[in-house]
């Protein structure tokens, strides 16, 4: 087995959108060229061990570099995930392209026939682990991403196809047609999107799992806002969209990838505030407590498309320095690591959650209502403590799972029950970003027990197993092993 093979099977992939980018200059301000073996270890100290390409395209100008940036990776030991811009072509990106759809057969053969001779350009290199074939396209792309899909799977078997998915709070149109310069608002397809958050997104999803039939399933969601004066309030979709999507990627056996928000204020547009601590373990666990076995950073190096006025914060900022967000995904990361041998291969049976309060530092259920009506009719935006409930949103939720019969706590914790091989693993968190809590796990008998926090292995023993003082967002995976 190879090591990208190794990587991409037995480790928690944690991969950031935006890799190290090439030389740059605007206004009259020179950036450095970043794709170097400096830059690429900065990332593999943090944790990374998966880079997707983003200004260093295949078939432009910057095709130099991307070979450059593999080279780089197999020497490091890393993987790396190609972006090749004959990929738009399939989805109808840039001005005066056609729908693939419109195609002629003649434009699809020679679409499919430039696009296979590209991928055995670099598919043998011996960092190549697939493609970032597309961001966040529209269902009107999906037939288009299909027919790349089927060159690439013949091409490179075995290797990655990634595709990166919109979050159930985009637009109805945005959720038709992505990015594309084509469309109509008044094209009678649209109007089957017209309804609210999650319930919009399901119907994009089932077209994307029908059409494309993806093996990876990735979406983007940032959900450490302001909302008005709610300054604390921390968006719904961070459980409700993973609730949701971990589901149906169990359901239909796809690998579940997900996003996490390095940072924040690199959008005019959006109260996207940078992370905490407590935020950035939070947004991990929640996670991996649904069986993400991917974590993807937005950012990870500061993209040189965001240069130019906008305030920006990822894990290495646009002249190659690491920001305040570097060491605290690092220490996270840490963490994820202790504990990966025990997840990345494991099945989700079941969540518990206590019946303890969550602790948000909200304003009052009235206030956070009124807010939200004056904030463009936003909805139930705010997490409250409540987990959807219907099993058709991916609820999952069980009251013990073998040896675990029940779990108390100071603030509301969660307890994912996996099964890994032979062994059942229970991986709890602190589902509050602000407040640490004590959590005791009540198991049937007396049992020897491991527990892993903060990357150090204890031993205990007893017929419950208490964790004082777990920190907000903190996580423990905790395993029997043997009977007292």
């Amino acid at each position: 087995m190879s090591y990208v093979d190794k990587i991409l099977q037995d480790e928690i992939v944690i991969a950031p959108y935006c890799g190290p980018q090439p030389a740059y200059e605007r206004n009259g301000v020179s950036y450095p060229n970043r794709i170097t073996e400096e830059q690429y270890k900065l990332l593999k100290d943090c944790g990374i061990n998966v880079v997707y390409g983003h200004e260093d395209l295949m078939n432009t100008q910057w095709e130099h570099q991307a070979f450059e940036a593999m080279d780089i990776c197999e020497k490091l030991g890393m993987v790396y995930f190609v972006r090749d811009v004959i990929t738009y072509e399939y989805c109808n990106v840039g001005e005066g392209k056609k729908m693939y759809t419109e195609l002629t057969d003649e434009e699809k053969a020679d679409l499919d026939r430039r696009y296979e001779a590209s991928l055995r350009k670099y598919k043998d290199h011996p960092a190549f682990g697939g493609v970032m074939f597309i961001d966040e396209p529209g269902s009107a792309n999906f037939p288009g991403i299909r027919a790349g899909k089927d060159v690439f799977d013949r091409v490179c078997p075995g290797k990655r196809f990634y595709v990166n998915l919109f979050p159930m709070y985009t637009t109805a149109f945005q959720l038709q047609y992505g990015w594309a310069k084509k469309g109509a608002e008044t094209d009678p397809e649209y109007q089957v999107y017209v309804h609210t958050n999650l319930d919009r997104f399901k119907h994009h999803f089932k077209q994307f799992l029908e059409i494309v039939d993806p093996d990876i399933v990735s979406f983007d969601a940032y959900p450490f806002t302001r909302l008005r004066d709610a300054h604390n309030a921390v968006h719904r979709v961070l459980w409700d969209m993973t609730q949701y999507v971990s589901s149906e990627c169990r359901k239909h056996g796809k690998e579940y990838w997900h996003f996490l928000q390095v940072g924040g204020r690199w959008s005019r547009s959006m109260a996207i505030r940078i992370t905490s601590m407590a935020e950035v373990n939070l947004g991990i666990s929640v996670a991996l407590g649904y069986g993400a076995k991917a974590l993807e950073l937005y950012t990870g190096c500061f993209p040189n498309c965001c240069i130019g006025g906008i305030e920006h914060s990822g894990l290495i900022d646009e002249f190659g320095k690491i920001t305040e967000q570097y060491p605290l995904h690092q220490y996270a990361f840490m963490q994820v690591k202790a504990i990966e041998k025990h997840l990345v291969h494991a099945k989700l049976q079941g969540m518990i959650v206590s019946d303890a309060p969550y602790y948000g530092l909200l304003p009052s259920h009235e206030e956070i209502r009124r807010m939200e009506d004056l904030d463009k009719g936003a909805g139930d935006t705010i997490f409250e403590g409540t987990l959807l409930s219907d099993e058709k949103d991916g609820n999952c939720q069980i009251s013990e799972y073998k040896a675990l019969k029940g779990i108390t706590s100071t603030t509301q914790c969660i307890v994912s029950c996996f099964d890994n091989a032979d062994e059942t693993v229970y991986f709890v968190w602190n589902n509050s970003p602000y407040a640490a809590s004590d959590v005791t796990l009540h198991f049937d008998d007396e049992y020897v027990y491991e527990s892993t926090q903060r990357t150090v292995t204890d031993r205990y023993e007893g017929k419950d197993l208490t964790i004082h003082a777990l920190p907000a967002g903190e996580n423990a995976l905790i395993r029997i092993v043997s009977k007292k």
